[in-house]
């Protein structure tokens, strides 16, 4: 069994609090003991890769499948059996065959920036490279011409010519790519939208360092890949948004040289549904000038604990706040345990941990202290039990369903939620206390539009100086036409008390007592003929006993008085 060994954390690959069945994973344990998916083995029909150790040059070789026609044709009519492929940089192909013609093998010579393409006779292939699987092989090479550099590579290329009409989902057939690639910039392969399907790939490796300054796309939507070798390639690299999205049956990923990255990242592993375990992310490049995205970097992977990685530098101008993290690990089904995560500079973090079904452990402190966006940051978190004590997001300005579905929470952060906000428009959705009966978190409420469907909560938010005060006539934003923020609080026992309301509101089928209900109509303020219509719905509450007019009720005389009416009381 391999270790995976590395100077910059002693050979331990993610965060070194991880556990596994039989307990704490140390420095130096095999990572395999932190997968769940099955090992990928090359398989041993294949031809081996040409060994590239110690050359300078540029060259990628490639194992390519060919196959008999559908109807079982062998000859120019086999179908599957075209290629395609360009460089940057006059370049020569060896399609990796002999001919009768060409019994020294079969070479091409293309000018820099057009297109390679090639289309194989099975029985050109010896059938001594036939495997279990039906096809047979060819080893494919890519080298500069003489006194020329290789500044691209691009394999999502799609064989065209006037005569064949390749169907869309028309695949290159590669099984395995190697590289060494010093000059390359550029190394195209999958796609968000590919020239062609790469579907048969099982493995990339990259041997040594590359020129390669972001590798977007690298393998999108190269769903049968299961494999990426090679470390030090990454090393000029700035950015690698949605590098691997789509890129299904990954189950190994190098630890990658990241210490360059100041750029977009986004995406980067995205719905890699057989990804485990990532190796750390050194992001040392971001500065404060720098605006980075990590949206939905692990959102859909099969991750267990995430990597080690900073966010302590992930700043975003004042004027962008287009970026963040948001999503970043929505729909990881698998994750358990977040030991730390540092999001105190991003904007937006919205869905950060939606649909994280097995989550039980957050880090100690999640602090933001800038006007982020948090819509459904904890979102179906359903074996979420308590918030960290140091949760603080002072100036949250939209946090709509961020604790919606959280059906086991029973202890919420006492650290303030919007205290700081300067702007208007914050929508709490308590849905995150349908099931428990819980004490919700201390909000500023004057700055709230709406609260909705709190089921099950059984006392109302810890109100900023105690009351809510002010500004409750005509053209007030709090709420609806009518304060609905009560609609459906079935098990709502205390309420805060609304200094000088004077507008309209439904407090119906809660279960306030006669004490909270005489509280809540004395801090209402006066109504004025003109300036509301001063309704009130209580019908529901047990505190009406006998109307609200014999002894043990609540004295509905209080708001009465004050102008108010009542409906259904």
């Amino acid at each position: 069994m391999r270790r995976r060994l590395n100077r910059r954390n002693g050979g331990y690959v993610g965060d070194w609090r991880l556990q596994d069945q039989n307990g704490s994973i140390t420095p130096n344990t095999p990572i395999t003991l932190l997968n769940k998916s099955a090992e990928w083995y090359r398989p041993q029909s294949w031809l081996p890769m040409p060994e590239m150790a110690g050359l300078t040059r540029d060259i990628v070789a490639g194992l390519l499948a060919i196959f008999k026609g559908a109807s079982g044709a062998t000859g120019a009519s086999a179908d599957s059996n075209f290629i395609a492929l360009s460089a940057t940089g006059n370049y020569i192909v060896d399609w990796g065959i002999t001919t009768a013609a060409r019994p020294n093998g079969f070479t091409t010579a293309h000018t820099s920036s057009t297109t390679a393409q090639f289309q194989y006779n099975w029985n050109d292939v010896p059938a001594s490279t036939e495997t279990p699987y039906g096809y047979r092989q060819v080893m494919v090479r890519i080298t500069a011409q003489p006194g020329a550099t290789l500044t691209t590579i691009n394999l999502n290329q799609r064989y065209s010519d006037s005569v064949i009409t390749l169907s869309q989902f028309h695949q290159n057939a590669w099984l395995s790519v190697k590289a060494r690639v010093p000059n390359v910039t550029s190394f195209s392969f999958g796609n968000s939208n590919p020239s062609a399907r790469q579907d048969w790939c099982e493995e990339l490796e990259f041997v040594g360092r590359s020129a390669i300054q972001s590798f977007a796309d690298l393998t999108q939507n190269m769903v049968n890949l299961q494999c990426i070798r090679g470390t030090e390639w990454s090393a000029v690299a700035s950015s690698c948004n949605s590098a691997h999205a789509q890129t299904w049956s990954l189950r190994r990923y190098p630890h990658l040289d990241t210490r360059n990255f100041n750029n977009n990242v986004h995406g980067m592993f995205g719905t890699c549904f057989n990804l485990e375990v990532i190796p750390p992310l050194f992001w040392d490049g971001v500065t404060s000038s720098s605006i980075m995205s990590t949206s939905s970097i692990f959102s859909g992977t099969s991750v267990i604990v995430p990597p080690s990685f900073s966010m302590r530098r992930v700043q975003i101008p004042t004027t962008s706040i287009t970026n963040g993290a948001g999503a970043m690990f929505s729909g990881c089904s698998r994750l358990k345990r977040v030991n730390s995560l540092d999001l105190s500079q991003v904007r937006i973090a919205n869905d950060v941990f939606n649909s994280n079904y097995c989550l039980v452990k957050l880090p100690d402190t999640i602090t933001n202290t800038q006007q982020v966006t948090a819509n459904g940051m904890f979102s179906n978190c359903w074996a979420l039990r308590k918030f960290p004590t140091g949760m603080c997001f002072a100036n949250v300005n939209n946090s709509n369903q961020m604790f919606r579905d959280m059906y086991r929470m029973t202890e919420f952060p006492t650290a303030v939620i919007g205290s700081g906000l300067t702007s208007s428009g914050l929508t709490a959705d308590l849905l995150a206390f349908q099931s428990n009966g819980l004490v919700a978190p201390r909000l500023n409420w004057s700055k709230i539009t709406t609260v909705v469907s709190a089921y099950r909560l059984s006392t109302f938010p810890e109100i900023v100086g105690g009351v809510i005060t002010g500004g409750w006539g005509t053209g007030a934003t709090f709420g609806w036409s009518s304060l609905s923020i009560f609609n459906s609080a079935f098990t709502m026992r205390v309420v805060p008390k609304f200094e000088g309301l004077m507008q309209s509101i439904d407090l119906r089928d809660t279960v306030l007592s006669p004490t909270e209900l005489d509280n809540f109509f004395t801090a209402l303020g006066t109504t004025t003929v003109g300036v509301t219509t001063g309704t009130l719905n209580v019908s529901g509450n047990p505190g009406l006993t006998g109307g609200g007019r014999t002894p043990g009720g609540a004295s509905l005389g209080i708001a009465i008085n004050k102008g108010w009416t009542f409906t259904n009381a």
